[in-house]
């Protein structure tokens, strides 16, 4: 496999085994509601084929667009042209550029930062496309100077969605103002009812008590907005790592060349 696709918890995707090879991950993103389903796809382009358009991505394209489904592909071309930012052009960037031009799919890539970087070049060979119509909600595209560690380095994005996002609010009790509770817990439950003489009276009374419980409680610990989760295993040491790595890369960058960088990088990580 040379492409694959990561979903994080949350998100309600499914593979599209029809457009899954070697060289071609496929997924759909589902909209909340009635909104319209997305499609990612990851492709490598063989450098070594004559034509760097497989029939597979060629039949995803028009799929696609015969549908009207939003498709967003990262493309890893091994194609050089000045039209995404590459230093020249290259028969296999003149064969891409002909494919796009014939189907409904847009360049998402801005200026010309190098997406692929090596101990001897840098060069822009990483392609964003997007479909006609969801290319405009695609904003802040950029090379990411977070250390990958790999010769390709992170595309970013963001991706606006027509939808209103609904803020998910919790309560943590360890928030809670106890000794505000108490005091609104006493003025809710008022005077003492005395001698319950039925069933219906005690059931009346409990539905009583957990109203006002829960009305002392909700008014002394405020909603907040959920955060994202911390993952287990990230700790200071793997932060000091993470910051010493990224300054290496950018002193082996601003020196165009990467060999001190891929030695350092190495005795780092093996600490």
């Amino acid at each position: 496999m040379r492409t694959c696709i990561y979903v994080r918890n949350g998100i309600n995707a499914m593979p599209l085994n029809a457009f899954c090879s070697r060289d071609l991950t496929t997924i759909k993103i589902l909209g909340r509601g009635e909104g319209k389903a997305l499609i990612f796809s990851s492709a490598y382009l063989p450098y070594e084929a004559t034509d760097p358009i497989t029939p597979l991505l060629r039949s995803l394209v028009e799929n696609s667009s015969k549908a009207n489904t939003g498709l967003i592909i990262g493309c890893d071309a091994n194609a050089h042209h000045v039209i995404w930012g590459s230093s020249d052009v290259n028969k296999r960037g003149e064969k891409l550029l002909d494919f796009l031009v014939s189907s409904s799919l847009q360049i998402m890539n801005k200026g010309n930062d190098p997406t692929f970087v090596n101990a001897k070049r840098g060069e822009v060979i990483d392609v964003t496309l997007a479909t006609n119509n969801i290319c405009r909600n695609i904003t802040k595209w950029h090379v990411s100077n977070e250390t990958t560690l790999s010769d390709h380095r992170y595309i970013c994005f963001r991706y606006r969605i027509n939808e209103p996002i609904k803020t998910v609010l919790k309560r943590n009790p360890r928030n809670t103002d106890w000794l505000s509770f108490k005091k609104d817990l006493k003025v809710e439950l008022g005077d003492p009812k005395g001698k319950l003489n039925s069933i219906i009276d005690i059931e009346f009374e409990a539905d009583n008590i957990v109203r006002a419980i829960n009305n002392a409680w909700t008014n002394n610990c405020p909603e907040k907005k959920t955060g994202a989760k911390k993952v287990p295993w990230w700790n200071p040491d793997i932060a000091r790592l993470r910051k010493e790595t990224r300054a290496i890369f950018n002193d082996a960058k601003a020196s165009k060349t990467l060999r001190p960088m891929q030695k350092s990088s190495q005795n780092t990580i093996k600490l």
